[in-house]
């Protein structure tokens, strides 16, 4: 799974009503986090600070032309 546009700092992000708080970032990043090492090691990212401060692997541009489910 990729994951993008979750940004761990807060601020400069608007949702209609109020910015991002740090508070905000700070749960995604208690989530992310303590994720199991299985489900880290099924996830890739577009964001360098995401890879440093999680521990997953930046996404490298790869495509998959047919993706598989596992059932």
């Amino acid at each position: 799974m990729i994951v993008a546009g979750i940004g761990l700092m807060g601020g400069g992000h608007f949702y209609g009503k109020d910015e991002f708080r740090n508070e905000d970032s700070i749960k995604d990043f208690l989530i992310a986090k303590n994720l199991k090492r299985e489900a880290k090691d099924r996830l890739v990212t577009t964001d360098p600070n995401f890879v440093e401060r999680v521990g997953v692997t930046l996404w490298d541009g790869t495509v998959l032309e047919k993706a598989t489910i596992n059932k």
